[in-house]
């Protein structure tokens, strides 16, 4: 309406003639009246300028009524605890509004970009293609030499090496590093640890800057005590039950779970654990070959509760173990079992995840020998990060497979051994290896 009336406006500071008798003056009058439901019975300027201000006061007062009756809604939709809905809701808002935006702003164009010619045209490429995804070892040559983003985001961030984030700064103008401190950081194999440190005393490299030491986000907080941070605390993957063990342990009981509940059953609780052990009680069950860790009881058990598993329906299972000469064994064994180390599984999920953690002791500090580094006095299967993604990879059941030994004997200090009474506390199911197990083989 208050546009309507300002075209009038317009128009009648333009008329040759005042609006009686005229077709247009017929035509406004009666749009004014059946559609607007307003009388008109003058017809100056002055009074048209005087209707559309009245217009505009009408649209901004049915707007903020609008607002009021939508706030109601869904403060009542909060009362309710109906948050499905308005999950619902926003949603689809959001994906309008996004969709709203590809319209408005990418130009669409009959080029067939190809690897050969999207560099001589990226112009053209980068506005219809605005968002480039790549690696960080591969970003700076997708790119023309000369072309540098907006933005970069490195997701994963805790496993980017400095070298390869270097890169990725290289090319723009702002960086959004996306990724969590308590998660694995990145392998730096041990033949270049030697030479990375001698660099770093020749050339009195700061610590901060220590590349066996950092990743791009554990570098970024050492040397930036303000850096603007952000704790992404909704999570929706595990089951409640699962992931309440990582936000005590782990987050300070910062993160809010938004995952839905279950009530546990028999044969169905997230949490388990399966022991196994020699007739020989104290026998141990791993062993240590070449440089890794491997128990051969384990890698049996992870195969029994694999196949339990699938024959009562679940087929979405995944195995997962701190030392990568266990996972290969345990994929030698069944080929049909998707078994890998932790720090690979980082990033995925399962609905169901067995946690086989191989060794049947977790050292603490006073028992390393004195030649080890004081970063590396932490026992492989009691590292935060490690039991932390070990954890958090498993959607509706975390099944551990370990040694009795490890259960019996983990210190409550260690994160194993808090894992552990996690368990034992919340009633967890819990499987001994019994005396006719050993009589059966």
């Amino acid at each position: 309406m208050k546009n309507y009336c300002e075209s009038w406006r317009e128009y009648s500071k333009y008329a040759y003639s005042r609006f009686a008798g005229c077709l247009d003056d017929i035509l406004i009058y009666i749009k004014t009246f059946f559609h607007y439901h307003i009388p008109l019975t003058i017809s100056t300027y002055k009074d048209v300028q005087i209707l559309a201000d009245y217009a505009g006061e009408m649209f901004y007062q049915g707007s903020l009524s609008k607002l009021d009756r939508e706030y109601d809604r869904l403060c009542e939709l909060l009362t309710e605890g109906r948050m499905d809905e308005l999950s619902k809701e926003c949603q689809e808002l959001s994906q309008t509004i996004f969709q709203h935006y590809l319209n408005k702003n990418i130009k669409r164009t009959d080029i067939a970009f190809t690897l050969e010619n999207y560099k001589k045209q990226f112009d053209e490429f980068i506005s219809q293609v605005p968002v480039v995804t790549s690696t960080t070892h591969a970003v700076r040559k997708s790119i023309p030499a000369s072309f540098v983003f907006d933005y970069v985001i490195i997701d994963e961030s805790s496993q980017v090496d400095l070298i390869t984030a270097i890169i990725a700064m290289s090319c723009c103008r702002n960086m959004v590093i996306v990724g969590d401190s308590m998660q694995l950081p990145q392998i730096v194999p041990s033949e270049v640890i030697p030479q990375a440190r001698e660099y770093a005393r020749q050339m009195q490299v700061h610590p901060s800057y220590d590349y066996v030491k950092h990743s791009i986000i554990s570098s970024l907080k050492a040397i930036y005590s303000n850096l603007p941070t952000v704790l992404l605390r909704e999570h929706y993957r595990c089951h409640p039950l699962i992931i309440d063990f990582c936000n005590q342990q782990f987050y300070d009981k910062k993160l809010i779970i938004k995952s839905e509940w279950t009530d546990p059953k028999e044969g169905n609780h997230p949490l388990a654990i399966v022991t196994v052990r020699h007739a020989d009680r104290e026998r141990p069950c791993a062993d240590y070959k070449g440089k890794s860790w491997v128990n051969k009881l384990e890698q049996l058990k992870v195969c029994e509760e694999f196949n339990r598993l699938t024959c009562s329906g679940i087929t979405d299972i995944g195995v997962i173990t701190p030392f990568r000469s266990h996972a290969n064994a345990i994929n030698k064994l069944r080929e049909d079992i998707c078994a890998d180390t932790i720090h690979k599984f980082q990033g995925r999920e399962k609905e169901v995840v067995i946690f086989s953690t191989v060794k049947d002791k977790v050292k603490v500090d006073e028992e390393w020998e004195s030649s080890y580094s004081a970063d590396k006095r932490v026992d492989f299967i009691n590292q935060s990060e490690l039991i932390n993604v070990a954890v958090s990879r498993a959607k509706n059941r975390l099944e551990l497979v370990m040694s009795q030994l490890l259960f019996e004997q983990a210190p409550l200090s260690t994160n194993i051994g808090n894992l552990i009474r996690y368990i034992k506390y919340n009633k967890g199911e819990i499987t001994f290896q019994s005396i006719f197990d050993y009589l059966y083989h």
